[in-house]
């Protein structure tokens, strides 16, 4: 989807340019079964499908301001005590970090933020199609 950098300034691995110039690492595949990608096509595993989840979670709504910690718990970890959902947090968010690098998310005690601006296909759809835009929803 993306060409080879063609300067040192475009060696961005969280690079997001719709133009298809620059270079990226990784992407989120979010039509079908979600995915975050390594290249052209390697699948990145994750340990649990709720390690994936947080990066979702952090990709949609984690990007513009940080995450209190307690609601990615509530969220992700329901029905297991707060302090087991905050140390099953903290297993994500380290997962997280090994594969796309230790400042792809900021860490604080009360919550979190992604730093990286992971390319996926619905960005590109979006690229590709301005006019492409989920309905508004109706009361």
């Amino acid at each position: 989807l993306f060409a080879a950098a063609t300067s040192p300034a475009d060696l961005n691995p969280f690079s997001t340019q719709c133009s298809g110039k620059g270079w990226t690492l990784f992407q989120l595949r979010l039509f079908g079964p979600p995915q975050l990608i390594r290249g052209e096509r390697d699948q990145v595993r994750f340990r649990t499908k709720k390690h994936l989840a947080v990066l979702l979670y952090l990709h949609f709504e984690g990007r513009a301001s940080a995450v209190p910690r307690d609601r990615l718990v509530d969220l992700i970890w329901p029905d297991v005590p707060p302090q087991k959902g905050r140390h099953s947090l903290s297993q994500a968010l380290l997962a997280i970090r090994t594969r796309l690098g230790s400042s792809a998310l900021t860490g604080r005690e009360e919550d979190v933020q992604l730093l990286a601006e992971l390319p996926s296909d619905l960005r590109i759809m979006n690229c590709i199609t301005p006019s492409f835009r989920t309905p508004p929803r109706r009361n």
